[in-house]
């Protein structure tokens, strides 16, 4: 069977590929200049895949890809969004073949990274537990967690833009997991205007502080440190 070279092959070795100087760049030129190394290379890509000129499309696909989200971790880390809305029904189509493989190998530490996100959620636990102005969910559940999240819920007296912003200066990114789903845009268009009184409540009031395997117990404590002067500074 012939095998075909990858784009990234022919992108690489290719002497008019579409790597411009900046100066000389635009955004239309890439499309084009790539569908015509797929033609002249016989570049092994997916069918499904779109290579396209039209912005509006591109907007569309980007949307789709991720959830149908308006903004994505990044953007919110950058400061261009505190939440998100879901404008249209979208899928989780990010991951590529080199996070693919990035993950079969850590699906080997899997268990090993749980026990620690453990850990880490102990350790919140034990030091946030005391401070006045915010609750931690589930805190007494007695089953056993994977530990994904930890989330904190702040109190009504609270402003939670204050709170993130504030922790955001003090380096500490953080996030909201979730918006009530039935806020989106896309599922009130579809189902109407829905009233959860609870659940928006709660909605409004979560944060997520970090939690990844490979934190050290001092990032932990530099978190709390920072959660409690974020929580002073809210109060005043």
């Amino acid at each position: 069977m012939k095998q075909h070279p990858r784009l990234i092959e022919v992108l690489q070795r290719s002497e008019n590929g579409p790597i411009l100087d900046e100066a000389d760049f635009e955004r239309k030129l890439v499309g084009p200049t790539i569908k015509s190394l797929v033609e002249k290379y016989a570049v092994q890509y997916s069918s499904e895949s779109y290579i396209n000129q039209d912005d509006d499309l591109a907007d569309k696909l980007r949307l789709m890809r991720s959830h149908g989200m308006t903004s994505l971790s990044w953007d919110r880390h950058k400061g261009h969004a505190h939440s998100y809305d879901v404008v249209d029904l979208g899928y989780n189509y990010r991951i590529d073949e080199i996070r693919s493989a990035i993950g079969l190998v850590q699906l080997a530490k899997l268990e090993a990274n749980n026990q620690r996100r453990r850990e880490i959620v102990a350790l919140y636990q034990a030091q946030l537990g005391e401070i006045d102005g915010l609750s931690i969910p589930y805190r007494d559940h007695p089953g056993i967690s994977a530990a994904h999240l930890f989330p904190i819920i702040l109190d009504n007296s609270m402003d939670r833009a204050v709170f993130i912003d504030s922790m955001k200066e003090k380096g500490i990114q953080t996030s909201i997991h979730y918006p009530p789903i039935h806020t989106f845009s896309y599922y009130r268009q579809t189902f109407g205007d829905i009233e959860l009184p609870l659940t928006e409540a709660i909605g409004a009031r979560e944060v997520t502080l970090p939690l990844f395997p490979t934190m050290s117990d001092e990032q932990v404590g530099w978190v709390v440190q920072a959660a409690k002067e974020s929580m002073e500074s809210n109060r005043g």
